[in-house]
């Protein structure tokens, strides 16, 4: 609004300067006096012309472009992404009124529609909450709107399931005790997997015990069993 008034304020002082060099000289001849303001008056409205789309175009060069991460849009397409990984043949399952989403594999990405993403936030809020799925770049306009957190504020990454296995426990744990309750779970549960696979690092003793101490006694059947085979 300021810089609408500043522009309209501009064009006011030229006319007016205007209107002082136009005036300055005026002829003796009453006729030629005549054919003078005659030709002032249109010389003014080509100058009145020429200064007002000067303003227009001030004005659209002044307007600020509304990005789609920025506003309300119901023709926006809102992204999902998955975090968690599935044991084969689970999924990570979501009915909507009009779309059915299935999501197995860690960072799996689904673009929804406005309307379907608020359904989604209507009905499974908890899975945002408990860290299951989060909203993806490019949709932080509607995380802000929801209070939910993007995918990138995950501590978990790819990254980070690929090396679980051989990452000094202590960064395991570090990482543990400050994600959400779904990725806690998730954590467990991928273990446990890898560990039902026969994956070496995955059935370290000494690792499942520390495991053990800080995941509320989760893998003490994995204990047992080791411990018992020997």
């Amino acid at each position: 609004m300021a810089n609408n008034k500043e522009a309209t304020q501009t064009v006011e002082k030229a006319i007016k300067e205007e209107k002082v060099v136009k005036t300055e000289i005026k002829p003796d001849n009453k006729q030629e006096e005549i054919d003078f303001l005659r030709n002032q008056n249109a010389e003014l409205q080509d100058a009145m012309k020429s200064l007002m789309a000067q303003f227009a175009e001030l004005k659209n060069n002044m307007a600020t472009p509304v990005a789609q991460s920025t506003s309300y849009n119901r023709n926006d397409e809102v992204t999902i992404v998955h975090l968690f990984d599935n044991a084969p043949g689970i999924t990570t399952h979501i009915d909507l009124s009009n779309y059915s989403i299935d999501m197995a594999a860690f960072g799996e990405v689904r673009t929804l529609t406005v309307q379907q993403f608020e359904e989604l936030v209507g009905r499974y809020r908890s899975w945002f909450d408990r860290g299951i799925i989060a909203v993806g770049a490019g949709s932080e306009y509607y995380a802000r709107r929801n209070n939910l957190k993007m995918a990138s504020e995950s501590l978990i990454s790819s990254e980070f399931i690929r090396k679980l296995g051989t990452l000094p426990m202590n960064e395991v744990q570090d990482i543990y005790e400050k994600v959400c309750d779904g990725q806690k779970d998730f954590i467990v549960s991928y273990w446990k997997r890898k560990f039902i696979e026969k994956v070496p690092e995955f059935r370290d003793l000494k690792k499942l015990q520390i495991l053990n101490g800080f995941t509320n006694n989760a893998f003490e059947y994995e204990i047992l069993e080791l411990t018992t085979n020997k």
